[in-house]
């Protein structure tokens, strides 16, 4: 039998020196390829079949020697020795496996201290596919450490360096973070302005003469006459001024005999403010004056002027100490109350109405109606004023009240139909230095709790829509903003005189709305045409 056993050995000589010869030409490839190996994160090697067979191969051989003690293998070179312990040391991923299993089964399972190395396992499992065990080390890590991300950042991706450039700008600015600019506030802008000249505008193309600015060089006297005649004309086209260039800018905001005459003229000014009652309900001068002459109510209006700006000067240089004018002839142009002739004051009113069904429909809903109509007053330089309520919307009824005088123009053929609702009335405004202040109307009959009227009410009385009525409006001056100012003007009352039975009645204001001013350039500065 052992005879039969060492002729079947035989053949198994010239096998094993091939497979030891395939084994170190294995060996030999896996080491060239050893860095290579390294860069992959996926994949496979040929040659990983090669320890499997050789195993198996050995397995085999291991069990004929058990069973053939007789027999003596010779033994294996030393280099082939040293080959297979580094063999087994090095050997290469198995086949299918990534890179992350590779290293895992190389270093054996590392213990897990602190939230980086959680978070950076967790990053391991994540590549591989492993969701579940990357999300609990995700949990785990955020719950040591909730900056764990920055850390791993830190440590894998490091920020460069900042050169001198990136850091003298970090410093700039963190200095200008420090030391935040305060706004100038608006005196000390025009201030900065004062020593700046008007310059002229830059050639078109350089290298080229610049335009020619002739008032570059205009001595200031002659600009501030010229400046002067442009605020006589227009102040708006004076305010505008201030946008051309800052030296402009600068007088236009200082220069305080333009502004004062402004606030004085009666053009634009206060002058054509009264503070009495200058004409009748129906636009007639005082009694007195109604069977003179046309040279006597001229030198009478002549007269009135001359009062209105004494009046003036002196109600001006009472008010320009005090708050918010704070001695300011521009604040107090543009701050105190005044009306405006250059339009009119137009309030739309909308409310509901319930309607009612046709005995003929037969629907559960009730019609609800959006009734709209308009309230207009135009104020005029004579101490008159036009009121006309209507439906008609503005661009139908500016028209009709730039050339219109009253009621009487009705009649006339070819007159427009809304002349036939148009009233005439005159106004004042309440005198802030009365040595008896008047008190707001009331119609309750204990006039000593009513409040006294201040600077910014108005008081118009018209015709009524029926000749024995009289209404009463108490109005008041205010802004709808900070840019546009006394453009307002709220209600305070409305009443109607019978003079048949000598009653006042009160109309409801629960669905009045403000008047809002309109400039109209056809108005012209408050003269009818």
């Amino acid at each position: 039998m052992s005879s039969s056993k060492s002729h079947s050995l035989q053949p198994l000589s010239p096998e094993l020196e091939d497979f030891r010869s395939q084994w170190l030409h294995d060996l030999q490839a896996n080491k060239d390829d050893s860095t290579s190996v390294a860069k992959q994160t996926s994949g496979s090697s040929a040659t990983a079949s090669t320890p499997l067979d050789t195993k198996q191969d050995n397995e085999e051989f291991d069990i004929d020697v058990a069973q053939n003690p007789s027999v003596v293998l010779e033994p294996a070179p030393i280099e082939d020795v040293e080959s297979s312990s580094d063999e087994e040391d090095h050997a290469g991923p198995a086949f299918g496996a990534s890179l992350f299993e590779y290293e895992s089964q190389k270093k054996g399972k590392r213990e897990l201290v602190s939230a980086l190395d959680h978070f950076e396992e967790a990053i391991k499992k994540e590549a591989h596919g492993n969701l579940s065990d990357s999300l609990s080390l995700y949990r785990k890590a955020f719950r040591m450490d909730s900056a764990v991300d920055k850390t791993y950042r830190q440590k894998h991706f490091p920020s460069k360096p900042k050169t001198e450039g990136q850091k003298l700008a970090s410093q700039i600015q963190k200095d200008s973070d420090e030391t935040p600019t305060v706004p100038l506030s608006m005196d000390e802008l025009l201030t900065s302005f004062s020593s700046l000249q008007i310059e002229p505008a830059p050639p078109m193309i350089e290298g080229t003469p610049p335009p020619p600015c002739p008032i570059a060089s205009v001595p200031y006297e002659i600009l501030y006459a010229i400046l002067e005649h442009v605020a006589a004309h227009d102040i708006g086209d004076f305010a505008r001024l201030a946008q051309v260039c800052k030296r402009m800018a600068f007088i236009v905001a200082s220069e305080e005999r333009i502004w004062r005459a402004a606030c004085l003229s009666s053009r634009f000014g206060y002058s054509s403010m009264y503070y009495a009652f200058h004409r009748t309900v129906r636009g007639t001068l005082a009694t007195e004056l109604a069977s003179s002459g046309a040279f006597a109510q001229q030198q009478h209006e002549a007269h009135v002027d001359a009062r209105r700006l004494a009046r003036t000067e002196k109600v001006c240089a009472a008010l320009l100490p005090q708050k918010p004018y704070s001695g300011s002839w521009h604040r107090l142009f543009r701050w105190r109350p005044r009306l405006r002739f250059n339009g009119c004051y137009i309030s739309r009113v909308n409310y509901l109405r319930d309607g009612q069904t046709g005995p003929d429909q037969k629907t559960v809903w009730t019609p609800v109606h959006v009734v709209t109509y308009f309230r207009y007053l135009r104020f005029l330089r004579d101490g008159t004023v036009l009121s006309l309520l209507t439906t008609e919307e503005p661009a139908v009824v500016v028209p009709v009240l730039a050339s219109a005088r009253g009621r009487e123009e009705a009649d006339v053929p070819g007159a427009h139909p809304l002349l036939a609702y148009l009233l005439r009335g005159r106004w004042r405004m309440a005198d802030p230095l009365a040595k008896e202040p008047l008190r707001r109307f009331s119609d309750g009959g204990d006039e000593e709790a009513s409040p006294f009227e201040v600077d910014g009410d108005i008081v118009v009385e018209t015709e009524g829509i029926v000749p024995k009525y009289t209404y009463l409006m108490q109005l008041a001056l205010r802004s709808s903003g900070k840019v546009a100012v006394n453009n307002k003007i709220n209600w305070t009352g409305f009443w109607s005189y019978n003079g048949d039975t000598e009653r006042w009645s009160e109309f409801p204001l629960k669905n009045e709305k403000p008047f809002i001013f309109s400039r109209v350039k056809a108005f012209g500065f408050g003269e009818l045409q």
